[in-house]
């Protein structure tokens, strides 16, 4: 028995944080990403709570310190390896 291709939730937070930076438009992020908006509320809801973004309103997000360091971090490594 074979399952369906699925994609793994560790590819979407690093993905979600970039958008983040670049806009604030939920609809947008989760268009570009084709994901569906529970799946990105679920995903905005673990970078909350493991502090990567920080909640500025109703459905306003922003990357927090920590993220911008790890995404520098991620890049860096990639570009290096």
């Amino acid at each position: 028995m074979r399952c369906k291709n699925s994609t793994k939730k560790s590819k979407f937070y690093l993905p979600i944080i970039h958008e983040l930076k670049l806009s604030t438009n939920l609809n947008k992020i989760q268009e570009k990403l084709s994901i569906s908006k529970q799946q990105l509320n679920y995903y905005l809801r673990q970078l909350k709570e493991s502090g990567f973004i920080i909640q500025k309103g109703r459905g306003w997000y922003e990357p927090s310190k920590k993220s911008k360091i790890q995404l520098s971090m991620v890049f860096f490594k990639k570009r290096y390896d």
